[in-house]
């Protein structure tokens, strides 16, 4: 996408369209950006939720015994097949 090679000065002036464009933060409302697919974590959930624009893959490795957590794998995405690949945290 263009708006990636922008400078910092116009980068700023456009900090909106470009949050909205390349950056997700727990913002329930994912963009469709044609030529865009977004894979992301940080907020962990019991499965991966894979979409046709986005993938949150983060499965709560770090949660691993008595977190009251459902979820405790390191989970990877392999593009462009879309196969998951899970590994329990065995720490």
């Amino acid at each position: 996408l263009p708006i990636w090679h922008w400078d910092e000065k116009r980068r700023e002036s456009m900090k909106k369209v470009f949050d909205n464009t390349l950056l997700w933060g727990r913002n329930p409302q994912i963009n469709d950006i044609h030529g865009v697919y977004s894979v992301f974590g940080h907020t962990p959930n019991a499965f991966e939720r894979i979409t046709s624009v986005y993938a949150n893959i983060d499965t709560g490795c770090c949660f691993a015994g008595g977190s009251g957590m459902n979820a405790n794998y390191l989970t990877a995405l392999e593009f462009p097949s879309m196969k998951v690949y899970k590994q329990a945290n065995i720490d």
